[in-house]
């Protein structure tokens, strides 16, 4: 066979190979030519709790559930931090070392203070967890062992109610960082910008270990940072 023959056979070969082809594409087919953006994760999520999740494949979902104060516009150049959760820009307030009001440009300035502002029209999906008698009661908050035996999944649950995004629920994740056997990857570098965050975190960690070896629930709320302060249900400082 001619030369140019045995390039013309190899070329038909290689053509009816590539037909004959299957993609391993994860897709539905019939979804393919719709307009949708398909992506993928590098590795799986591990956590989805925001106090230990701090990987972006982690973040890609939470970001969806949890709404932090602020975001970046990413659409700007360069990019700009903005209010999410917040009416505003959080209000800065420079202190001396006594906690006097010092201007920004002092050179006696020991401590920053930052407002936060809360919206009040942020609030939590329907969940089980906000459903509440007529007496203002948990609906859920006492279930006894027979009643749990029973439950397969939280829609097992039937009755749901939501809530207002406070200030202190803000707070709450702050103190939730500073427990060590929730294992928050950022607690250290966050110390020093806490003011009392390392003797809450010391306190707090020994008293979760006590907790947990007497298998009792720790509700945080009575416990405070001395640099994390709830002024009222829409102002955090």
């Amino acid at each position: 066979m001619p030369q140019t023959g045995w390039i013309v056979f190899l070329w038909l070969c290689a053509m009816l190979m590539l037909d004959a082809s299957v993609w391993n594409s994860p897709y539905p087919e019939s979804q393919r030519q719709q307009n949708i953006l398909f992506s993928s994760f590098s590795s799986s999520p591990k956590h989805l709790d925001p106090v230990v999740s701090y990987n972006a494949n982690e973040w890609a979902i939470l970001a969806q559930i949890y709404e932090p104060p602020l975001q970046y516009n990413y659409l700007k150049r360069p990019y700009l931090l903005e209010p999410l959760t917040l009416t505003d820009m959080p209000e800065l307030v420079c202190l001396d070392q006594n906690g006097r009001r010092v201007n920004k440009e002092s050179d006696k300035v020991a401590y920053s203070r930052y407002r936060l502002h809360l919206r009040r029209d942020i609030r939590y999906a329907p969940h089980p967890a906000f459903a509440k008698r007529r007496d203002g009661a948990l609906l859920y908050g006492k279930l006894d062992q027979e009643r749990l035996s029973s439950l397969n999944t939280i829609a097992d649950l039937e009755q749901r109610d939501s809530r207002r995004v406070v200030a202190e629920d803000y707070a709450y994740a702050i103190k939730r960082m500073a427990v060590r056997q929730y294992h928050s990857p950022i607690l250290d570098t966050m110390m020093p910008y806490i003011v009392g965050l390392e003797a809450f975190s010391k306190e707090i960690t020994a008293i979760a270990q006590a907790r947990q070896e007497k298998g009792e629930i720790l509700d945080l709320r009575p416990y405070h940072i001395k640099g994390v302060k709830v002024i009222d249900e829409d102002t955090l400082d």
